[in-house]
């Protein structure tokens, strides 16, 4: 059973070597006191867990977790499950990065009872910003 707590939510995020997107999806995270992130690091290289180090300093309100082998980003979830104490759970990849509206959306849903919210994604290049065909809204 999970702890009573003032977190309304968690975000998780597996990461594996792409520190410089990792970095730009935590910055588009509000910080908020109702608001948790966890980051699972799941095995990546050296230089790059040192890049994570400093993030870490850098971002002390964001948790990071180091796994020792590589499992893939569903068990890096399932780590950050085991941690999550917020009562909504988000799942962002480490090169995804939420847009100026999340605070609305966060704001908008923080009193409800409802047990799943599906929200729209954009998909966008992660060096131009411009719209791709990736994925398709049914």
């Amino acid at each position: 059973m999970k702890e009573q707590t003032s977190l309304k939510y968690s975000i998780i995020i597996p990461h594996f070597n792409i520190p410089v997107l990792l970095e730009r999806c935590i910055k588009s995270i509000p910080h908020r006191d109702d608001l948790q992130i966890i980051v699972v690091d799941d095995k990546s290289s050296n230089e790059n867990v040192n890049e994570l180090q400093r993030m870490a300093k850098a971002f002390p309100y964001v948790t990071f977790l180091y796994s020792d082998v590589n499992r893939g980003g569903g068990k890096a979830r399932n780590v950050g499950l085991q941690h999550a104490k917020g009562k909504y759970v988000l799942f962002a990849d480490a090169d995804d990065f939420f847009n100026y509206c999340i605070n609305d959306i966060l704001d908008e849903y923080i009193n409800t009872d409802y047990d799943i919210v599906f929200f729209n994604a954009s998909f966008i290049d992660t060096n131009t910003y411009l719209p791709t065909e990736r994925g398709t809204t049914l």
